[in-house]
């Protein structure tokens, strides 16, 4: 008994000795710094991680707003974006597709975007906010749906050189919608229609676009400016006697019944922009921006391998309801391509300039 208390007194005495040396012994001026750096070291490590797991459940309400019809290919393909992201996400992105300008007048929905109170959009962009946006009608920049795909896509010369232009206005463009190639349609029979060099007699309607301008005067066409929504009246009483501007599918949806004949011209693809508002951008955690981008990357890709498709469909219509297809052959689409880069372009470069003209034309050589 006795020598158990002895033991007993003896680890008191030693725990003793041990939390005064604690106070400033040898023992414990290695170990206490060591401990406290842990301590530190852990504090931090939880610090940081709360913002991450806080990110991680928070979910972002996006507003997507578009200018195409509800049956569009741009409008469907708002729609495989939206439910790509949302699967992806686990719910951590709810969108909202706001197609067939429902959030009112495109031009004010970009601005929208510009400010962050709309937070993504698929529109054609004028050059209203930028001279240098006129870029993205660049006549005959290609003449292929596999030369759009290459070039209107990010990793291109012209895909950096145009999204530079929007990250000045608050705007990251994620992808090209590649709506199609834009021809030229006529209520009366365009004479010499496939040379290049032969003044025309029509008057062809565009929009107040200025690479459509230089486009048709290139051409050897007179213009006259009238609004989409006065088109089809236009058409119908012979202000104009054709149009720029139109997809084989925009047109056969929209001027079916009036187009006599149409030539596939492929001046421009139609460029739709899928874009974000850089505010909206930078608030989402990096793993959200990353499926958006896949989402969006995907849908432009699937748009350009099915461009010819949905074009012929569509022409295709057009024969069927008496529209007289006016081709074009290799040769003489050729020599339309040549004369307007060649004196077109350096009109289109007094726009947007010549250094970005110049980046351009790598794409191209």
């Amino acid at each position: 008994m006795k020598k158990r208390i002895a033991i007993l007194l003896s680890a008191l005495m030693v725990l003793s000795l041990a939390a005064c040396g604690g106070s400033g012994g040898s023992t414990s001026t290695t170990a206490a710094p060591a401990e406290t750096k842990a301590a530190e070291t852990q504090a931090a490590a939880t610090e940081a991680a709360a913002p991450a797991a806080a990110t991680s459940d928070e979910v972002f309400e996006l507003k997507f707003a578009g200018s195409m019809p509800v049956d569009a290919p741009s409008s469907q393909g708002m729609e495989r974006i939206k439910q790509y992201c949302e699967e992806k996400s686990g719910g951590r992105l709810k969108i909202t597709t706001y197609p067939a300008n429902q959030l009112g007048d495109s031009t004010l929905v970009i601005e929208d975007i510009m400010a962050g109170t709309v937070d993504m959009g698929c529109f054609f962009n004028n050059n209203a906010y930028d001279a240098r946006i006129a870029v993205n009608s660049l006549p005959y920049l290609v003449t292929s749906a596999e030369e759009a795909k290459k070039v209107y896509s990010p990793g291109s010369h012209y895909f950096e050189a145009y999204s530079s232009i929007f990250d000045d206005l608050g705007v990251k463009i994620l992808g090209i919608h590649g709506d199609g190639f834009v021809g030229l349609l006529y209520t009366k029979y365009p004479d010499n229609y496939n040379d290049p060099n032969a003044k025309k007699d029509l008057m062809m309607r565009m929009s107040s676009t200025d690479a459509y301008r230089i486009a048709l005067e290139t051409m050897g066409y007179n213009s006259v400016t009238i609004a989409f929504a006065d088109l089809y009246t236009g058409l119908q009483t012979g202000v104009c006697d054709g149009a720029i501007g139109l997809t084989p599918v925009s047109a056969e949806s929209s001027f079916a019944e009036l187009i006599k004949y149409w030539v596939p011209q492929k001046i421009f693809i139609d460029p739709l922009d899928y874009m974000i508002s850089l505010e909206t951008w930078n608030k989402l955690p990096e793993d959200l921006q990353q499926i958006i981008q896949e989402a969006v990357t995907t849908e432009t890709n699937r748009q350009f391998d099915n461009m010819d498709k949905l074009d012929q469909e569509a022409l295709d219509r057009l024969v069927e309801g008496g529209t007289e297809i006016l081709p074009l052959t290799d040769e003489e689409l050729e020599a339309y391509a040549t004369k307007v880069r060649d004196e077109g372009w350096a009109k289109m470069a007094d726009l947007v300039g010549q250094e970005i003209i110049d980046e351009i034309k790598k794409d191209i050589e």
